[in-house]
């Protein structure tokens, strides 16, 4: 749901917006058809940050729809407005 916190990890109590903001950017990047950048040649986060983590695994949650079912699961995204289309794998 869209104005939610999350950053990817289950557990997520001290995650703030701009974590979560991160988080789906992540996703939208890999959505985009962006299969064979890896996600640390296109993190825009410091290394090692908060944001650079939580953009990982929003990369990640796209990347195993697109292996999976093509279609992001809105509770692996429960901060972000997925998309409904397919992702390209």
């Amino acid at each position: 749901m869209s104005g939610k916190n999350c950053n990817g990890q289950a557990n997520n109590q001290a995650v703030n917006s701009r974590n979560a903001r991160s988080f789906c950017e992540g996703i939208q990047f890999r959505s985009e058809g962006n299969a064979l950048t890896r996600p640390a040649d296109a993190n825009p986060h410091e290394a090692g940050s908060e944001d650079n983590l939580a953009w990982d695994r929003g990369w990640d949650v796209a990347q195993a729809a697109a292996t999976g079912s093509g279609f992001i699961d809105p509770a692996d995204a429960p901060c972000c407005s997925v998309l409904t289309t397919v992702i390209a794998a």
